[in-house]
């Protein structure tokens, strides 16, 4: 009787050994696959990041690129304003020969729409750098989600 009831302990025992070692078994590819997943996850943010920053430079660049123009039109508008000043002055002075005024006249008249035209250009590239700075300010919209979203993350880890 004894040793049966030795035999059915080491028999109980080795059955509990057995679905311990299952459950640490499950439990630990359990945890491999978390952390697998945890890994992707990781990835996919780091990716999305770097995409981001790049968007992020690409926008900022054009930002520039897009102010350089700015200032070069308003340079060349300013430097057709002060030949087209230069132009009417000259022109009241050789007033006394009316041919030749008229011609004058002419060509101021060109000037001056060279200048409008400038002025069209400078307009144009400022909506341009308007629409630059919405796409920076989106950018850092992105980024700071991102970086909300990251923290979400890093608080659910």
């Amino acid at each position: 009787v004894e040793q049966k009831k030795v035999a059915a302990e080491a028999k109980r025992a080795e059955e509990e050994n057995v679905a311990a070692e299952k459950a640490a078994t499950e439990a630990e590819t359990k945890r491999i696959e978390a952390e697998r997943v945890a890994a992707e996850k990781e990835e996919a943010a780091t990716k999305r990041m770097e995409e981001e920053r790049v968007a992020a430079e690409k926008a900022e660049a054009e930002a520039k690129r897009i102010e350089a123009e700015r200032i070069e039109a308003r340079r060349l508008e300013r430097i057709a304003r002060e030949q087209e000043i230069a132009e009417a002055k000259r022109a009241e002075a050789e007033n006394a020969a009316v041919e030749k005024a008229a011609e004058e006249a002419k060509r101021i008249e060109a000037e001056r729409i060279a200048a409008e035209k400038a002025a069209f250009e400078a307009k144009r590239i400022e909506a341009e750098t308007v629409a630059a700075e919405k796409a920076m300010a989106e950018a850092r919209r992105v980024e700071a989600e991102r970086a909300a979203a990251a923290e979400a993350e890093r608080i659910q880890a």
